[in-house]
Formats: C-alpha cells, structure tokens, sequence
C-alpha cells in the first residue's frame, strides 16, 4: 500500500467507461504516476468492489512485461476512503495522439516496432487467458516512444471469473463486425481471442495509414466487412502471423 500523503494529486488526464484517471507526482520516487479511480456505473452492475480487484488482479499477473503499462500500488484516500490504482505514467500520451502529432516524422521501421509492441502486449495477455475487449488507439499508451497496452478495466479472465462487465463497449472502429450485430444481446456478446485480433489488425491499419479505420461507415451502408478476405484472414491468424501481414501492407 502507497501511504495517501506521498501522491500529489494534479490535472485529470483521462476518463473512460468507468474509471477516472489522474497525473500525480510520486514524492518518494520523485516520478510522475497515473491514478486510476474506479467510478461506480450500471456498466459494472454495482460491483465497484469487484471491478477494482478484477483489474488489480490481472496487472500483479502482468507486470512483468514492458508492453502493458506497469502497475506500481495501490493507495486509499484517507478522506472518501476511496481506493486508486497507480499506475505507470506513459511521457508521450496515447497512440491516436501519438500518431497526429508524428505521423510525419515515423519511418516505416519505427512504426513496424510500434505494431511488434503491441502485438507482443497483447501475445502475453492472451497467454495468461486474459481478453483485453476494449483494444484501440487511445488504450494504447506511448512511453519513452515504447508501445504499451493500458487500462485492462474491461478485460476479462475465465480462470479468475471476474468479469462483471454485460454491455457492449468499445470504440466502434475498432470492434468486429460479430459484436456490433449482436449488440442488442448483451448476455451472448462473443468476446474473445479472436476479437481482440480483429482490433489489433485496424491498429496496424492506422499505424500503417496515419487514420482511423472507417469500418463503421461499412457497416452503416449495410455492407459487411466480414466477406473481405482481409477481414476472414484477420480472425485465422495468431500474433506472429500478424507481424507478416503488417510488413505485407507496408509494402505496398
């Protein structure tokens, strides 16, 4: 446990699903860290409790990587007795910023090792059994010019069932074409492995591009992106096969 009094708290950095998160000064350490509070939301059902230590769990199991942002403690606020995460604090903001602001300035070697990185983030997440579910640009974090997958608060774990998340979430470019038409049946929504690849390929895409996949306008005309044979050849492959379809679109 990280005593309260050594975080210095500053300016909100970022805010998702169900969670907030804060630039803080570490004073022991002197280093800038990323404070994660969980905020109670229907999309939890409730179990702030429970999604705390959903994601507590699986970074201990994960901190050993230097593709997945580092888990450093945890620390209480003396005040609401509220519990933070404190995480790694990434110097260079997330890959969607990342790119905007050097898509000019990144050769193609460099952009090939942000898309190794990633892949290899995502290669021991998924060897732990471990389902991110909610892989884009802005869950990528940039540090020290390094790739690392952040906020695992929508991932999930068979072997730890401690998944309490039933909605459908996501940035929607992002997503396989599976889980937005099944959209209206929470319960059966087919997360896994697979998905997670589907997200990976279209981070390659605007790691490759320097935009945002589109997919979501194929889907608004109807069109289905899953008769593509980019699409059908995304979900037969593993992480390594990947890194060959990454060098293939390099090329052309």
């Amino acid at each position: 446990m990280i005593p309260w009094e050594e975080i210095q708290f500053k300016e909100e950095i970022g805010k998702g699903n169900f969670g907030t998160v804060n630039k803080g000064y570490w004073t022991k350490t002197h280093e800038y860290v990323a404070c994660k509070k969980i905020t109670n939301t229907k999309d939890i059902n409730d179990k702030q409790s429970t999604a705390f230590m959903n994601e507590l769990k699986m970074h201990v199991k994960l901190n050993l990587c230097n593709n997945i942002i580092r888990f450093l403690g945890v620390t209480k606020d003396n005040t609401n007795h509220k519990y933070y995460l404190i995480m790694e604090f990434a110097n260079n903001g997330d890959l969607y910023t990342y790119i905007r602001q050097k898509h000019h300035f990144l050769n193609w070697n460099k952009r090939l090792n942000l898309a190794l990185q990633i892949a290899n983030g995502l290669s021991v997440l998924h060897s732990e059994e471990i389902i991110h579910r909610d892989l884009h640009d802005k869950n990528i974090l940039i540090h020290n010019d390094e790739a690392k997958i952040a906020d695992l608060g929508h991932a999930r774990n068979d072997n730890m069932e401690t998944h309490v998340h039933s909605n459908l979430f996501g940035a929607t470019p992002f997503l396989a074409p599976e889980l937005l038409n099944n959209s209206n049946n929470f319960r059966n929504l087919p997360y896994c492995k697979q998905t997670d690849i589907y997200s990976l390929g279209f981070l390659f895409w605007e790691l490759a591009s320097g935009r945002r996949p589109a997919l979501i306008q194929l889907i608004v005309k109807g069109l289905s992106p899953l008769s593509s044979p980019l699409a059908a050849l995304m979900y037969s492959c593993d992480e390594a096969q990947i890194y060959v379809i990454m060098a293939m679109i390099i090329k052309l």
